[in-house]
């Protein structure tokens, strides 16, 4: 699809989509221009770090065994307890009915790996949101991605844990539409 648009791509991302995002930036398919990323969660970057990793592989290896409040487990986990509860119910259906494709996601988080070395060759602008709510395992993440990255503006929204594209809308639009003006002129 990038190829097709032939022209610069300004890539904005949430949570899994900020690795698909960085990986397409370091696969040079497109003229990629900078990644905005909002609690992107590329997962490598908690290898080393023990108990965090296990406890995050733990939740999202639920799904794969079939518990039956998986999707409850993996929203509290990324959103703080509570979140689950908090939606409407039809995003609640929504969230159980598509816990499959999250499957998939998970597996491809687990396997995907970045050197750290070619994000700080990839020097392009970059934004990196994480909500001021965000798990550990999060603050981790974003920390890591932020040292990585050469032209890197992060950012913290307050009051916002994962699901802050939604939550916190218009934060999280005010600080792309500062970004990318600054970005484009």
């Amino acid at each position: 699809m990038a190829r097709r648009i032939d022209a610069p791509l300004h890539l904005v991302a949430h949570s899994l989509g900020g690795t698909v995002a960085l990986t397409t930036a370091l696969a040079n398919v497109a003229d990629t221009k900078s990644i905005a990323t909002f609690e992107a969660s590329p997962v490598f970057f908690l290898r080393d770090r023990g108990a965090t990793y296990e406890g995050m592989l733990a939740v999202s290896n639920n799904f794969e065994a079939g518990e039956r409040n998986a999707a409850r487990q993996i929203i509290d986990y990324w959103g703080g307890e509570g979140s689950f509860d908090a939606m409407q119910d039809a995003a609640q259906g929504y969230c159980r009915t598509t816990a499959g494709s999250n499957v998939l996601d998970w597996r491809s988080v687990k396997t995907t790996y970045i050197n750290p070395e070619d994000l700080a060759q990839l020097n392009i602008p970059a934004l990196v949101v994480r909500g001021g709510l965000a798990i550990p395992a999060m603050v981790a993440i974003t920390d890591a991605l932020t040292r990585s990255l050469p032209n890197v503006r992060p950012a913290v929204v307050d009051g916002a844990s994962h699901f802050l594209i939604t939550t916190h809308a218009d934060d999280c639009v005010r600080l792309l539409s500062i970004f990318l003006a600054e970005v484009t002129t």
